[in-house]
């Protein structure tokens, strides 16, 4: 999964909602993702929901580092060769 989420802002309902989408609805579904483009405090607050939330959900500075991160991980759960 690749979610790009540009101009969003910094408050308690975006991220409770960010929070609630990624960790109660799609868990099941999802085994490893990528956002690109959240830095400072954002980026502090994003990882650490990830960590509560045992999720392999990787902040990344670029779509290609993103893009790599997903493939690598996609061969490891033996879905692409």
């Amino acid at each position: 999964m690749c979610r790009e989420r540009k101009n969003s802002s910094f408050s308690k309902p975006g991220w409770s909602i960010l929070f609630d989408e990624y960790i109660k609805f799609n868990k099941p579904y999802i085994k490893v993702g990528a956002v690109v483009g959240i830095g400072g405090l954002k980026k502090v607050l994003y990882n650490s929901f990830m960590i509560l939330s045992k999720r392999k959900l990787r902040v990344c500075n670029t779509e290609e580092e993103a893009i790599n991160f997903l493939v690598a991980e996609t061969k490891s759960f033996g879905l692409v060769d």
